[in-house]
């Protein structure tokens, strides 16, 4: 299960935004202990919606667009790397891995992931080294 939060990291949109999602009906998950949580198809289910495939694919964008225009100071990285996936699982794999590194990163990273049936694009920002140590902890543990 994902919560708010871990959705809003993978996809660059707002919590607010995700929020009018639910309301709208394109994103269903359930409360539990004051906390939505969500369950991996509802990440599926928003990475493929029409409606809002085209945001999380412009939030990669600006990810992008604000690492070249240098609004920050010191050894930064931007990444973005196109992935084949063997199988559906390997992508569930790979957000969950992602996920999970960029949770514990500090200085924060931000991330994006979009994913095209069998083809995922992921687009991580932030301090060089920790972005190096993402997709470090990222292949070991899909690697492992």
């Amino acid at each position: 299960m994902m919560t708010l939060r871990m959705l809003a990291e993978c996809t660059g949109l707002t919590e607010k935004t995700l929020r009018n999602y639910m309301r709208m009906g394109l994103l269903r998950g359930e409360k539990s202990r004051g906390k939505w949580q969500f369950p991996p198809e509802a990440l599926e289910a928003l990475l493929t919606h029409p409606y809002t495939r085209p945001s999380i694919r412009r939030q990669g964008r600006i990810l992008v667009e604000d690492f070249l225009q240098g609004a920050r100071g010191g050894e930064r990285a931007c990444v973005v790397l196109d992935l084949c996936l063997a199988a559906p699982e390997d992508g569930a794999r790979l957000r969950r891995a992602l996920v999970e590194s960029v949770n514990r990163s500090v200085p924060p990273v931000r991330m994006v992931y979009e994913q095209d049936a069998a083809q995922a694009r992921v687009f991580l920002s932030g301090d060089a080294q920790t972005v190096q140590a993402c997709l470090a902890a990222c292949r070991a543990r899909c690697d492992g």
